[in-house]
């Protein structure tokens, strides 16, 4: 009888032993599949870190020189100043006049967004048209074609008239960088390296770079027929 009265005891103790310690083996096991997560976000962490020491030491072998006009590729902003800056010195330089320019919508933008484009630029489309002669407008387009800012031109049209000038209507597209998601920019740096002998090819060297913009010198007077 003790026997069995010993027996029943015993089991009784091991069921109560499991029904209390059930909740904290089950607590234990989420913890244990939390802190295996953990690791995996510090692994990446770690590995995020030396990518972006790694990326940073190349960045920083690179002259200013040289990122100025990478920066100028593909701007961060439209610049669409900049760039009739650029056209307007550019015609000049070759007697060629520059009659009229705008910027107009792309109308493929929203199309692009609905269908959930994963381009990291935006197109700036551009019409203008210029009063030249046919061996200055061969150098005029040649000039483009070396700038630093990328261009794509898309139609040339133009008219004839009684001398020997003509007027070149010309439409191009040009780009500038869009601004991503800061972790997306985090999870990219996996697939990211920066190979410095693009600034050491000829072709980078030759591009040319619109002059800078002069700086503000303020108002004037507001009646300037006063006197001083």
């Amino acid at each position: 009888m003790k026997l069995i009265l010993a027996l029943i005891l015993a089991i009784a103790g091991i069921v109560l032993i499991f029904w209390a310690a059930k909740p904290l083996w089950i607590e234990a096991s989420a913890f244990r599949v939390e802190n295996k997560k953990i690791d995996s976000v510090l692994s990446d962490l770690i590995s995020l870190r030396t990518t972006r020491d790694e990326l940073l030491q190349a960045y920083n072998s690179i002259s200013k020189t040289d990122l100025d006009k990478l920066d100028r590729i593909v701007p961060v902003t439209p610049d669409s100043a900049g760039l009739l800056v650029y056209l307007e010195k550019t015609a000049s330089d070759r007697g060629i006049r520059l009659r009229r320019a705008e910027f107009e919508k792309d109308s493929s933008n929203q199309q692009k967004t609905i269908q959930a484009n994963t381009l990291n630029y935006n197109t700036l489309p551009i019409s203008f048209t210029v009063s030249s002669s046919y061996g200055s407008f061969k150098s005029f387009l040649s000039a483009i074609e070396r700038s630093a800012r990328v261009m794509d031109i898309t139609d040339i049209s133009f008219t004839v008239s009684k001398t020997d000038l003509f007027e070149f209507t010309i439409k191009a597209k040009t780009y500038y960088s869009k601004e991503l998601p800061a972790i997306k920019e985090l999870q990219g740096l996996k697939n990211i390296s920066i190979d410095t002998s693009f600034f050491e090819d000829p072709q980078f060297a030759e591009l040319d770079t619109a002059p800078a913009l002069s700086p503000s010198t303020g108002e004037g007077r507001l009646n300037p027929f006063l006197p001083f």
